[in-house]
C-alpha cells in the first residue's frame, strides 16, 4: 500500500493554526514516515518501519520503527504500530519513545490509539486517545476525542475532534490518497 497524506489542517479553539505535513510511503514491507509534530511544536520526525508480522488476511499488522526527531527536540525515536481488524471493527495504535539529546525535559513516550467501526465505506466513526508521558517531570497528559473516516475510491478523509468538551479542544482534518 502506498499512501500520500496531503497537508492536514490543524485547528485550536476554532482557529486554523498551520497545516501538518505528513507523508507515509510504503513498498511491500518497508515504510517511510515523515510528519510535522503538532504535539511538540517546531519539531519534525522521520521514521523507517518494517512489517514484522502480517497475517494472510491482513487483519493483524505489527510494524516496529526507528527514526529521528529534529528541531526543538533532537534525538532518536523507537516504537511500533499495531493494527487489528475484526469484521467491521478496527483498532489502531502507534507507540513511540523519544530520547531528546538536547533537552532532557523533552524525553517522553507517547501513544496514539483509535478504535472505529465501519458502518459503510463512506462512514467509519470511532474514538481516539493521545497520551504523552514526560519522564523528567513524571507528567502524563491525555487527550480524548472522536474520529470520523470516509473512504471513496483511492481517497480517505478523516476528521479528528480532540477534547471537544473543554478549553484544550483541537482538531485536524486529513486527506490521503493510495497510489
Amino acid at each position: 500500500m502506498y499512501a500520500l497524506y496531503l497537508p492536514n489542517k490543524y485547528y485550536k479553539n476554532g482557529q486554523e493554526l498551520f497545516p501538518i505535513p505528513y507523508v507515509d510511503l510504503s513498498y511491500k514491507k518497508i515504510h517511510f514516515f515523515y510528519r510535522y509534530n503538532f504535539d511538540l511544536l517546531n519539531t519534525a520526525s522521520i521514521n523507517l518501519g518494517y512489517d514484522l508480522f502480517k497475517n494472510k488476511q491482513e487483519t493483524i499488522l505489527i510494524t516496529p520503527s526507528i527514526g529521528w526527531m529534529y528541531n526543538q527536540a533532537n534525538g532518536p525515536i523507537g516504537g511500533f504500530q499495531l493494527s487489528v481488524k475484526y469484521k467491521k471493527w478496527q483498532l489502531y495504535g502507534i507507540n513511540q519513545f523519544l530520547y531528546a539529546l538536547n533537552d532532557t525535559k523533552l524525553i517522553n513516550w507517547y501513544t496514539w490509539s483509535e478504535i472505529n467501526y465501519k458502518v459503510h465505506a463512506l462512514f467509519r466513526p470511532g474514538a481516539s486517545i493521545f497520551a504523552r508521558h514526560f519522564t523528567e517531570t513524571n507528567t502524563l497528559y491525555f487527550d480524548l476525542g472522536t474520529v470520523f473516516i470516509s473512504e471513496l475510491n483511492k481517497f480517505s478523509f478523516s476528521i479528528y475532534l480532540m477534547n471537544p468538551w473543554n478549553e484544550k479542544f483541537y482538531s485536524f482534518i486529513g486527506v490521503s490518497y493510495k497510489i
